[in-house]
């Protein structure tokens, strides 16, 4: 194998889920280190679900800039971003919430870079999960489920020095890739045949877990699953923005 880019880093994360979390509980944490992510490396100027709290506002307002009632040239340019920012991400959490409750997912790999080939970090989440893990519901324990394993999944990246250390990144384009059984009905998601994870630049690879799988169960997974790709690569702003262990300080209290 190729040696590393200079200055690329690698680390991995252990990540470790209760033996009846659901794969409703397993989206969730997708989504949410798809939100963290956006905004630790620099790619929104506040958190994900503070742009996406003041979209709704600003579009329940008709459109209007709800901070100044007279918006200049910039402040319309950032509404329209941040509408764009909103659709995208909420169609992107509304198809991956989809495929965890409807199929099992192996792997997902989220790539900032314009390009999967040569991006400028890769964060691959690997589930080493039981093919017959529960299916996702809608009942209070799921949902009690999802919000205790965002508040720890949170948590550890956060707290994690290694990660934080990454040398920090332009804005980008982030890309979303995931690995499914050949089976799976989804037409949103796209066939990505080509494509493999990615090793130039910085590298995180968190590893999501419940019960131990055999090395005879991995394989026969191996062979029947294939890579997908979303649409809608997620395009945020470039703006300096507050230490993530602050804003994050309250989320897991």
């Amino acid at each position: 194998m190729a040696a590393k880019m200079e200055n690329s880093s690698e680390l991995k994360i252990d990540f470790v889920l209760g033996e009846h979390d659901s794969n409703a509980a397993k989206g969730k944490i997708v989504i949410e280190c798809i939100k963290y992510l956006l905004y630790e490396r620099h790619q929104v100027p506040t958190t994900v679900d503070q742009i996406l709290r003041y979209t709704e506002l600003e579009m329940a307002e008709g459109g209007r800039n709800v901070v100044s009632r007279r918006p200049t040239v910039s402040s319309r340019n950032d509404s329209k971003k941040r509408i764009q920012l909103y659709n995208d991400l909420k169609c992107l959490f509304q198809n991956v919430e989809h495929l965890f409750s409807s199929s099992t997912v192996s792997s997902v790999v989220l790539v900032f870079g314009s390009t999967a080939v040569s991006p400028k970090e890769s964060y691959v989440i690997n589930f080493q999960t039981n093919v017959n893990s529960i299916k996702g519901s809608n009942d209070i324990k799921s949902e009690s489920s999802q919000k205790r394993l965002s508040r720890k999944l949170i948590r550890t990246l956060v707290m994690n020095q290694e990660l934080r250390s990454f040398k920090e990144i332009s804005s980008t384009p982030l890309l979303v890739f995931v690995r499914v059984p050949r089976s799976v009905e989804n037409s949103w998601f796209k066939p990505k045949q080509s494509f493999k994870i990615p090793w130039r630049g910085n590298f995180c690879r968190i590893l999501v877990k419940d019960t131990e799988m055999t090395e005879e169960e991995e394989a026969i997974r191996e062979e029947d699953l294939v890579w997908l790709q979303a649409p809608v690569p997620i395009k945020g702003y470039n703006e300096k923005v507050k230490d993530a262990s602050a804003v994050y300080s309250d989320f897991w209290n």
